[in-house]
């Protein structure tokens, strides 16, 4: 998606090709845009190794402590060892 991008594609060509919605390659778009802005000129002096770290922070599902487990920890043992 970042490459695409990076051609100038609109979000709904990104979908396309890379088989996604175009809600997914809307978000994930402007997250990296959003990033690009926060860098500002320091991203042309980084090194491809240091833009590629970069670019995987921006890219990053954030934690998500979601719905609280069902099961206690022995009751799941017990339906793994079924």
């Amino acid at each position: 998606m970042v490459l695409a991008d990076g051609e100038g594609l609109e979000s709904v060509w990104i979908a396309h090709r890379v088989g996604c919605s175009r809600d997914l390659a809307r978000r994930w778009r402007a997250r990296y845009q959003t990033a690009q802005q926060t860098w500002g000129a320091a991203a042309a002096e980084w090194d491809a190794e240091a833009l590629a770290g970069k670019i995987e922070e921006a890219l990053a599902d954030d934690y998500r402590c979601g719905a609280p487990g069902k099961f206690v920890s022995e009751q799941f043992c017990q339906i793994m060892a079924l």
